[in-house]
Order: structure tokens, then C-alpha cells, then sequence
């Protein structure tokens, strides 16, 4: 009797059964089928923001709300933060949850990787107010609570005192 073959139903890679397909950075697995039943039944349910988060493009100073405990950023259109004019990010690039009372961000198999205040981001990592995210060329600041924009500043050189 031969073994059932797990496929991929985006990219038709054969897998291994129980393994999660990293090629088409797809990752759409539900995080609570890996998660213990007493952790379900003490923290499941009861998950909520502790507030307001945003990431804040650099760029623009365009605000994108973390509405949810887990956020998924990437070019694809079910995207909670969809990144349209990117080709350097994936389809489903990144993701920021909030467990535990901290906010995470972590990397889904990106081609071009998540940068964390300038660092390669490997594993998943506590975020922090202020933090900086590269999400392919576009870069964003973790605010939590009310965002301040700052508009960029031009910093010019001025000597107090000529020498």
C-alpha cells in the first residue's frame, strides 16, 4: 500500500507528510493545530491587543494597524498589511503575532529575508516599541500606542564658528 503524499496546493512540491512547504513561502498552516490543548484552553481564547500597534512606512508615513493578534504581511491580496508595489517582498513574507503580552516578528521563508533593526531576522524575535523592519525594499517602524510621525529632516552642517 503506498503512503499518501502530501502536495503542496500552491506550488505542487511533494512533501513529506506533515511538513509545510517553504518554497512558495505559502504558510498558511494554522498555528493552533501545533499549539498543546491546556495552552488553547488557558490562553486561546483570551489573546487581545494590549492596545494600538502599527508599522509606519518610512517612506510615506503611511500608518498600517495591527488589528489582530496575528498579522500577516506580504504582496498577496489576503494579506492583513498587503505590500503592492514591492517585487522584492513575498507573497507572504512576514508576520507579527502578539503572545504572551509581547509582540513577535517573524520571518515565513521570504526569498529576500526580514531585516530587524538592520539584522537578519532567523528566527522569531520579541518587537519593541521604535523598532526598525525591512520587509523587501520597504522599510517600517514598530509603534505602539499613539504613533508619532516624524516627517524626515534635512540635517545640514552649520559651524557655530568659522576656523
Amino acid at each position: 500500500m503506498a503512503e499518501t503524499e502530501n502536495i503542496c496546493p500552491s506550488c505542487g512540491k511533494v512533501m513529506q507528510p506533515g511538513q509545510i512547504c517553504t518554497d512558495c513561502t505559502v504558510t498558511d498552516f494554522k498555528v493552533s493545530d501545533s499549539l498543546s490543548a491546556d495552552w488553547l484552553a488557558t490562553n486561546g481564547k483570551t489573546a487581545q491587543l494590549p492596545g494600538q500597534a502599527f508599522l509606519i512606512e518610512t517612506s510615506s508615513a503611511k500608518q498600517h494597524m495591527l488589528s489582530d493578534t496575528k498579522c500577516k504581511i506580504g504582496r498577496d491580496p489576503t494579506n492583513h498589511i498587503v505590500i503592492t508595489e514591492d517585487q522584492f517582498s513575498s507573497r507572504f513574507h512576514a508576520w507579527i503575532t502578539y503572545e504572551e503580552d509581547h509582540f513577535f516578528i517573524e520571518d515565513l521563508g521570504s526569498t529576500n529575508g526580514t531585516l530587524l533593526n538592520g539584522s537578519p531576522l532567523i528566527n522569531r524575535r520579541p518587537l519593541v516599541n521604535g523598532d526598525q523592519v525591512r520587509i523587501g525594499r520597504g522599510e517600517f517602524t514598530f509603534r505602539t500606542g499613539n504613533p508619532r510621525v516624524v516627517s524626515p529632516v534635512s540635517h545640514s552642517r552649520q559651524s557655530s564658528s568659522s576656523q
